[in-house]
């Protein structure tokens, strides 16, 4: 029996005006991963409540991605936070100096971000997610690309979290 498998992304800052990137990072998704429900998405980097209710709702046995770019990636572990049940994978691009310091929680399985330190962006991507205490930090994989914010557009970032979302999605009790 397959798993229903969802993915709820966020755009950063502005959404769309500045950020096509999550838009073709979500159609990628949908390309390459069958029958994967990305309800909305992207949504804007501020509907964190409107997606914690669409998790909440999801069956027991989905697997879940929730992920965003620049503030969506600062809002991706609250997501996960509020959400109160298992998140298979949170997934960022560059989350901001200047966005919500939050933390990876116990619930979320896997977790990766890519972060920037490109002196051009000020700040913007620099943000790397503190896992709270406890938390295993080998299912928290954080990666250094020092490309111009948001940075999502990148194949090769992109690619490995479609890859990592194909892996969880074969073995989803897998957290590493």
């Amino acid at each position: 029996m397959t798993r229903p498998v969802h993915l709820l992304w966020m755009y950063g800052m502005y959404g769309p005006i500045t950020d096509p990137g999550s838009r073709e990072f979500v159609n990628r998704v949908v390309g390459d991963i069958p029958n994967i429900d990305v309800h909305k998405s992207p949504y804007r980097d501020y509907d964190v409540n409107q997606i914690v209710d669409i998790v909440k709702g999801l069956s027991s046995d989905s697997v879940i991605f929730v992920g965003g770019t620049s503030l969506g990636s600062n809002n991706a572990p609250i997501v996960a936070e509020y959400a109160k049940r298992n998140i298979h994978g949170v997934f960022g691009f560059q989350a901001s100096y200047w966005g919500a310091h939050s933390e990876l929680t116990k619930n979320v399985l896997f977790a990766h971000l890519f972060y920037s330190l490109n002196p051009l962006n000020g700040g913007l991507g620099s943000y790397i997610w503190k896992p709270v205490q406890g938390f295993d930090v080998a299912r928290f994989h954080h990666d250094e690309r020092d490309l111009i914010h948001p940075g999502d557009g990148d194949i090769r970032s992109q690619n490995a979290f479609l890859d990592e979302m194909k892996r969880i999605i074969a073995n989803p009790g897998d957290g590493q």
